[in-house]
C-alpha cells in the first residue's frame, strides 16, 4: 500500500501562497471616527481565522447538567459493543475504535498509534491531565478541515461534507473538491513537511488536516484508510470520518447500503461462476510506474503485478479468480524480477517473462498513469483522455503481434482504472472507488459475466444506486472513453460551498426540555414564537443577533425619522 499511498496523496507538489486582501486605509481618512471603526470591526470580523461556527451545532451545558448526555447511545456508530468497557469496536475495520462518554469521544488510531479526544460543541472539554501527552483534542463538529490526499476528501463527500473544506489536493476528482484548488481558489493543502510557511497560514485557517500517516503536528489527524486490506474494511472508515463530526448516523446507514449492494452483486455474479474456483476467469491486477526513487525499488521503469487483500476481495465478489504469488513461481523463476513487499516487479527488458506470466489470463485491470512528472511541475506522456491501446502496450514492452497471442487482449478484456479522470489524469479510483466497492464489483462482473448485471431481481436487492448498463470506476480500454469531470461543473461560491448545520444529538424542545435527536427529529424543532419571544429554533435567532434585531432597529430608525420630520416642520 506504500504506492497506493503516494497515488492517492499529494504526488505533484504545488503550494500556492494565499493573498490577504488589504485595506486600502487612506480611504478611510476622510471618514467619520464612528464610520472607521465599524469598518475596521467588520474587515477584523470578516477575516477571522476560522469560519464562524454555524448556529444550532452546539449543546447548551444546561441540558447536559439535566443528567442527558450529549452522545446518547443512538449516536454511536455501529459495530461490535465491547460492554466491558465502553468502547465500540467496528466490524470489519482493523484499525480503530471509539469510546463515548457524556461529553466526549476518545477514537484510537491503533494503526497510526494516535488518540484523539472529541468534545462537543457548547460543553467544557475534558481534564487533559487524565490523557497521555501525545493525545490531541478537537472541539466537534470540526468547522474547516485542510485535505492532503484524495481518499480523505472522498470519504468528506460521501458524507456530505465538502463544505467544511478550506484546503485540498490538486489530486481530487470531485468537481467541488477541484474547484478549490483547480477552479481558480488556488487553495492546495500543504501536509506537515511541506512548505512551512503555507503551512502555518493553514494552520490558522482551519481546526484539523487530514493526513495519511501520524505525525507531531496537534491539528493532524491521521486517516490511512487504503491501509485497511480488506474492500469493505475501508468503507467502514467512515465511520472514522463521521465522528470527527457528529455523523455517525448517516455513516452507519451508508455502510450498511453499501454492504448490501456488495453482497448482492456478489451473490448475483456467484450464479454464473464455476463452483470448481480453480476453474473461473483469472484477472490479474498490472500497474506500470515511472522510475523515480520514490515509486519504484530501483529508481528505474518498472511493471508490477498486485496480490494485496483488498484485489482479492473485489475479484472473488466478482466471480473471479484473482492470479497469485503462486501462480507467477509456478510460471517463472522469481529470482528472475525485483521483489519488494511481495510484489515482483519486472523491468522493461524483461517482457518475455511478463508474457509468461500473462499467458492464459483472462481480464488485465491495469492501474497506471502513463505520465511523468517533471522538474518544472509539468508532466510528459499520455493523459488519461488519450490513453490508446498502444500506450499499455509500449509501456510494458509488448507488441502488436501480443493482441493475438495474449487471451485478454485477443478477447478485449483489458481494463483500466481511469473510468472517471481530472484533467491532470488523477482518477476517481482513490477518491470514491475506495469506499464504493459495491460498484467496483459490478464493474468486473461486467467484464467476468455481463448478463448478470441484466437481471431485473438485481436492481431491486440493491442498498445503493449501483451503475450497471456501464461500469464506472473500471472501464474497458477497447470500448469505453474516460469520463471527465472538471472544477467548472461546481457551484461553489468565494471559494467555499455554502455551510450546512450539523445539529446536535441533544436539544431543547419548544417547551425548554432537553430531548434526544430521533430519525424523524434529527435537530431542534421550530417553536411557534410565545409573546413573540422568539423559540428556540426561531430564524431570526438562527441568521444571528443582528437578525434578530432588525425589527426593534427598524422601528428606532422610525421614530428618528418622525422627529426630524417634526423639528423640521
Amino acid at each position: 500500500w506504500c504506492v497506493e499511498c503516494a497515488e492517492a496523496g499529494a504526488i505533484k507538489a504545488c503550494y500556492v501562497r494565499s493573498q490577504m486582501t488589504r485595506v486600502n486605509m487612506a480611504a478611510l481618512r476622510h471618514a467619520s471616527v464612528v464610520a472607521a471603526a465599524i469598518c475596521a470591526t467588520l474587515f477584523v470580523a470578516a477575516h477571522a481565522a476560522l469560519p464562524a461556527r454555524i448556529t444550532g451545532e452546539c449543546v447548551d451545558s444546561k441540558l447536559i447538567s439535566s443528567g442527558m448526555q450529549a452522545f446518547p447511545s443512538v449516536s454511536y456508530i455501529r459495530g461490535q459493543d465491547n460492554s466491558r468497557d465502553g468502547v465500540v469496536q467496528v466490524k470489519v475495520a482493523q484499525f480503530f475504535t471509539v469510546a463515548y462518554y457524556d461529553t466526549y469521544k476518545v477514537v484510537n488510531n491503533t494503526l497510526s498509534r494516535e488518540v484523539y479526544v472529541l468534545h462537543q460543541c457548547g460543553l467544557a472539554a475534558p481534564d487533559r491531565s487524565q490523557f497521555p501527552n501525545t493525545t490531541k483534542f478537537f472541539e466537534i463538529p470540526l468547522t474547516s478541515v485542510s485535505v492532503t490526499d484524495a481518499t480523505a476528501a472522498g470519504y468528506l463527500e460521501a458524507l456530505g461534507l465538502l463544505d467544511r473544506v478550506a484546503y485540498t489536493t490538486s489530486t481530487v476528482v470531485d468537481p467541488c473538491s477541484q474547484s478549490l484548488g483547480l477552479g481558480g481558489c488556488k487553495k492546495i493543502a500543504v501536509g506537515p513537511g511541506g512548505n512551512a510557511t503555507v503551512l502555518a497560514q493553514q494552520m490558522n485557517d482551519v481546526d484539523a488536516i487530514f493526513v495519511y500517516s501520524a505525525n507531531a503536528n496537534r491539528k493532524s489527524i491521521a486517516f490511512p484508510a487504503v491501509a485497511d486490506p480488506g474492500a469493505l474494511n475501508r468503507v467502514e472508515w467512515l465511520k472514522f470520518m463521521a465522528v470527527f463530526f457528529n455523523k455517525e448516523v448517516e455513516a452507519n446507514e451508508l455502510f450498511n447500503q453499501i454492504d448490501k449492494s456488495y453482497r448482492a452483486i456478489a451473490s448475483a455474479a456467484s450464479t454464473q461462476a464455476p463452483a470448481d474456483a480453480s476453474r473461473r476467469p483469472v484477472v490479474a491486477w498490472m500497474q506500470w510506474t515511472p522510475g523515480r526513487p520514490f515509486y519504484t525499488p530501483t529508481g528505474r521503469d518498472m511493471y508490477s503485478i498486485s496480490f494485496s487483500a483488498y484485489r482479492l476481495n473485489l475479484t472473488e465478489a466478482a466471480g473471479g479468480r484473482m492470479l497469485s504469488l503462486a501462480d507467477v513461481n509456478r510460471t517463472i523463476d522469481l529470482k528472475q524480477v525485483n521483489m519488494d513487499w511481495g510484489v515482483p516487479y519486472f523491468f522493461p527488458n524483461q517482457s518475455d517473462l511478463l508474457r509468461a506470466v500473462l499467458k492464459d489470463v483472462d481480464v488485465v485491470i491495469d492501474e497506471s498513469r502513463y505520465l511523468r512528472d517533471d522538474a518544472n511541475g509539468g508532466s510528459t506522456g499520455t493523459p488519461n483522455m488519450d490513453v490508446k491501446l498502444a500506450d499499455f502496450l509500449s509501456s510494458y514492452g509488448l507488441e502488436v503481434k501480443d493482441t493475438l497471442d495474449l487471451k485478454f487482449l485477443r478477447n478485449s478484456k483489458l481494463l483500466r482504472t481511469d473510468g472517471v479522470t481530472n484533467s491532470d489524469s488523477y482518477t476517481d479510483w482513490f477518491q470514491t472507488a475506495v469506499w464504493r466497492p459495491d460498484q467496483v464489483v459490478a464493474d468486473i462482473v461486467a467484464a467476468l459475466y455481463p448478463t448478470v448485471l441484466q437481471q431485473a431481481a438485481l436492481s431491486n436487492s440493491l442498498g445503493m444506486p449501483v451503475q450497471l448498463a456501464k461500469p464506472r470506476f473500471l472501464r474497458n480500454l477497447f470500448l469505453d472513453q474516460p469520463v471527465l469531470l472538471e472544477a467548472k461543473s461546481c457551484p461553489i461560491q468565494g471559494c467555499r460551498l455554502p455551510g450546512k448545520v450539523i445539529c446536535p444529538y441533544v436539544y431543547a424542545a419548544c417547551n425548554g426540555t432537553a430531548v434526544y435527536a430521533t430519525s424523524l427529529q434529527r435537530c431542534a424543532p421550530t417553536c411557534t414564537p410565545v409573546g413573540n419571544v422568539p423559540g428556540p429554533s426561531d430564524p431570526r435567532l438562527a441568521a444571528g443577533p443582528m437578525a434578530a434585531a432588525q425589527p426593534i432597529l427598524l422601528a428606532l430608525l422610525a421614530v428618528v425619522a418622525l422627529m426630524a420630520m417634526i423639528v423640521l416642520n
